[in-house]
């Protein structure tokens, strides 16, 4: 990837702001984008970069870190940034490619970050609330659960560590459909000890429209998933060597009767 920046077509914070968050943020926003929302209730403990697709130059240009305005389908959008930018980007922990129709709060994202942090984990995508426009049941929340160990994600919202994102990187050009991409995100990463890719139900969000991307073949493991505290979301899970431990055994059989009787209920 390139290692230098092109300031020419990149808006960055303006000076004596502050740019040292470990977490970073990039989505493909529109005029109709919820974006807005991401940055309410709380500190962020992340940064933003937004990419504009609309036709108004700087329309988003104060409501985030870092700007950019360019044409383009979402994926090959995104895979340009990362290698205009891979200098910048890679100075973070985490990345979340997040979908400018989700509705969530800026003290979901850091919690989003802290357990994906916390876990360690490769590669992950949040739960959706049940009230969501989402095309796999799989992929609606567990209450019962902070995070299920899946074989793969969707590509509406993943989040990649730094360096999980340096080894797909060269997969964001390469596909016909999302289902195809979120594939070779599988098929590239070592999951062997089923551990490191995950849908996280602590930190849901909601889809506010119908996500129009095919279902990927994705199942939960029948061992080894994480089963939250009432209070997780006051735990401290601070750091990258995974302070945090809460890996619970749960029955398989279990965990599919209480997710009918969420579906049933909703």
């Amino acid at each position: 990837m390139q290692s230098s920046l092109a300031p020419n077509t990149l808006t960055v914070p303006k000076e004596g702001s502050a740019v040292n968050n470990r977490f970073l943020i990039i989505a493909r926003v529109s005029d109709q984008s919820h974006h807005a929302t991401w940055l309410e209730s709380g500190h962020p403990h992340f940064d933003t970069f937004l990419s504009y697709s609309g036709d108004t130059p700087n329309t988003y240009q104060n409501a985030c870190t870092f700007y950019d305005q360019q044409k383009g389908e979402r994926w090959s959008v995104i895979a340009t940034i990362v290698e205009q930018y891979w200098e910048l980007i890679s100075t973070y922990e985490a990345i979340w490619f997040a979908d400018e129709t989700l509705l969530t709060n800026a003290t979901n994202i850091n919690r989003l970050f802290a357990l994906f942090s916390g876990h360690q984990l490769a590669l992950a995508h949040p739960a959706f609330t049940f009230d969501s426009h989402h095309h796999n049941a799989l992929f609606l929340q567990h209450p019962r659960m902070l995070m299920r160990f899946t074989n793969g994600v969707d590509a509406t919202a993943p989040i990649m560590s730094s360096t999980t994102l340096a080894q797909l990187h060269p997969t964001l050009t390469n596909h016909n459909n999302t289902r195809s991409l979120a594939q070779q995100w599988v098929a590239q990463l070592d999951n062997s000890g089923h551990n490191t890719i995950a849908i996280i139900d602590g930190a849901p969000v909601s889809a506010s429209q119908p996500i129009t991307v095919n279902k990927p073949e994705v199942t939960h493991r029948t061992r080894n998933t994480v089963s939250p505290l009432k209070i997780y979301s006051t735990l401290k899970i601070s750091n990258s060597q995974g302070n945090f431990q809460a890996y619970l055994r749960a029955q398989w059989h279990k965990v599919i009767l209480n997710l009918r009787a969420q579906l049933t209920r909703g």
